[in-house]
């Protein structure tokens, strides 16, 4: 059985930093699993923003803070592409080193849209990277909205 080795890491508002590490390890080689097919892909964003929160990332936090730019509107989130979710992928996900992706030219909103929109007429209301992705969109468009409808002085209040 292959092994991922995340960083020992430890915060004292949680278990303990061991207890974390093993439960992160199984989450990345079910990650690794998944991330071929782009709306599963797409899925594995928030978990794998959580393994670079939870084991110091990149010691920068420019995974984090990227990733967390494919969650919220951020100013560089239009020009995402696949592919920089990728590379971020690989750096806190050991297993997926070795896994392609045929759409890492495509644009992530893009993608997530082109998702959400074909999971809406998908049958399977309980799937859980269903939910992930249409929930994503949602957060996405709500805060795109948002955005035109509030004033600057509103937006500072918030």
């Amino acid at each position: 059985m292959e092994h991922v080795k995340l960083k020992h890491f430890s915060r004292p508002d949680m278990a303990s930093g061991e207890d974390w590490s093993q439960a992160l390890e199984v989450s990345a080689k079910y990650l690794a699993k998944k991330m071929q097919k782009r709306w599963t892909f797409i899925a594995c964003i928030p978990f794998v923003r959580n393994i670079s929160e939870y084991t110091g990332g990149d010691g920068e936090g420019t995974t984090y803070k990227k990733l967390t730019s494919c969650l919220h509107l951020k100013d560089d989130t239009a020009g995402i592409k696949m592919d920089d979710i990728h590379t971020l992928f690989k750096g806190q996900v050991k297993v997926a080193n070795d896994k392609a992706i045929d759409f890492g030219g495509e644009n992530y909103l893009a993608a997530l849209f082109e998702e959400a929109e074909r999971i809406m007429g998908d049958d399977n209301e309980i799937d859980i990277v269903n939910k992930l992705v249409l929930s994503m969109a949602i957060r996405l468009k709500a805060e795109e909205y948002m955005g035109k409808v509030l004033t600057e002085e509103q937006k500072a209040e918030m």
